[in-house]
């Protein structure tokens, strides 16, 4: 058992780790961040709908208490595995990330940032650059550079995504109304989802922990100083528009994405450890391209199949429901295609509230599910809910406003313009026909 001297150590220790977090400008920005996301899609649903869908307060405190108990758990598995960083690199890791958010905030993920400078460690230890003579500072850095254990912190931000998508897979989406290639509308949702993983880490400093360190783990041989914590804050998750798949579906597929990633990167820390040069070039290309391609695979795959969401001639589509309405409490999914209200075929949203009134004290639909299968649903409806339905239709007009596509990745939503629909054929003629799906 710790004595009240090493108590009094590790509390101090804890404490330098929070000051280090709350000075951190990660925190700010990407809060920041993630709340003005939420807010312009709550305002663009108004242009949509008519109705404000998306809450900002409940989904980021769910958000940032998922996302820190994960970063607790984070912390550690990778303190056991021996994962030890300086605050220097926790600093300039900072500042490499702001400034390429500022290329691109996607980048703003921690996997780009690590990623090249475990490039510039390999470059700078394992190639002769006599030009690094003139900064003897900067070469110092890069080749003391902890690679391994950053990309294990790498490792640990794609499982940390990997596990809260999971847990927020129901809740991050949002439905949206999108700009085809020919004028029209169609319908699509925009997954919105970021967390906030605070991952407390080891480093050498004057608060010893342990008086006597076990160096039998490679990583912490370094630190026969004695140890201090440090913050590292992680910034995980997606920002998606889908128009081919159900968000809970492409929330599941980029969840497996990440599980990969983070595995992957696992083994590299691993291998870093033996083979640092070997270790670290997988890994360093790891951390920028599986980024990469998960927004191109994503983008690809919504390119390549038919929207799920565009207007039907069977009947109505639905889009969405609002939680506690009468459609929700029937179980209507989006994607499905309402064909008859109390036995009255339907062909457009006033023949369903026409057939709807005629009988306002139940509510029997025919539906069409995805499989092309039918079934029924019905439920009383009181008079109280005579005005709630609660559908949110799919788009079965050529005119209004919509998004314009966006490339996929962590705040990315915020690239997202309202054009109206007869500036759709100018705007693809300029960026060339990345979207297809709807239906011609």
């Amino acid at each position: 058992m710790f004595s009240s001297f090493h108590t009094q150590q590790l509390e101090h220790a804890v404490l330098h780790g929070c000051v280090t977090l709350l000075l951190n400008p990660m925190v700010y920005v990407g809060s920041f961040l993630a709340v003005w996301e939420l807010l312009r899609n709550a305002k663009a649903e108004r242009k949509f709908f008519g109705i404000r869908l998306t809450k900002v307060r409940g989904p980021i405190l769910r958000q940032l208490v998922l996302g820190i108990v994960v970063g607790l758990v984070l912390s550690v598995l990778l303190s056991v595995a021996g994962a030890m960083v300086t605050e220097r690199e926790i600093w300039v890791v900072t500042v490499i990330s702001l400034l390429l958010a500022l290329i691109r905030v996607r980048f703003f993920q921690i996997q780009y940032a690590v990623g090249l400078l475990t490039l510039c460690h390999v470059a700078i230890r394992y190639i002769h650059l006599p030009h690094m003579a003139f900064l003897p500072a900067v070469s110092s850095f890069l080749r003391e550079f902890h690679s391994a254990s950053w990309l294990a912190v790498a490792s640990g931000a794609g499982l940390a995504s990997a596990v809260l998508l999971r847990l927020n897979r129901r809740t991050g989406a949002a439905p949206a109304v999108v700009l085809g290639k020919r004028g029209g509308t169609m319908g699509a949702f925009v997954v919105q989802l970021s967390f906030l993983s605070a991952v407390f880490l080891p480093v050498p400093g004057s608060d010893v922990v342990l008086e006597k360190m076990n160096t039998g783990w490679p990583w912490l041989a370094s630190a026969v100083g004695g140890l201090s914590l440090a913050c590292i804050p992680l910034f995980t998750g997606i920002s998606a528009l889908f128009t081919s798949q159900r968000p809970m579906e492409g929330i599941r597929r980029v969840a497996r994405w990440n599980l990969l990633t983070g595995l992957l990167l696992a083994g590299c820390a691993g291998l870093t450890v033996r083979l640092d040069v070997v270790g670290s070039c997988v890994g360093a290309m790891l951390c920028i391209g599986i980024q990469e391609l998960l927004s191109w695979w994503i983008e690809r795959r919504e390119q390549r199949r038919d929207s799920l969401f565009s207007a039907s001639k069977l009947g109505v589509k639905v889009l969405d429901t609002i939680r506690g309405s009468v459609a929700h409490a029937m179980g209507l999914l989006p994607g499905e295609v309402i064909t008859h209200v109390n036995q009255v075929p339907v062909h457009s949203t006033y023949d369903l509230h026409f057939a709807f009134e005629q009988n306002p004290v139940y509510a029997k639909l025919q539906v069409l599910d995805l499989r092309g299968e039918v079934r029924f649903v019905g439920k009383p409806v009181y008079e109280g809910e005579r005005h709630q339905l609660g559908i949110i239709f799919a788009p079965d007009t050529n005119g209004g406003f919509g998004y314009h596509w966006m490339k996929a990745g962590l705040f990315q939503s915020l690239y997202l313009h309202i054009l109206p629909a007869t500036q759709t054929r100018e705007v693809w003629s300029d960026t060339g026909a990345r979207m297809s799906g709807e239906t011609p």
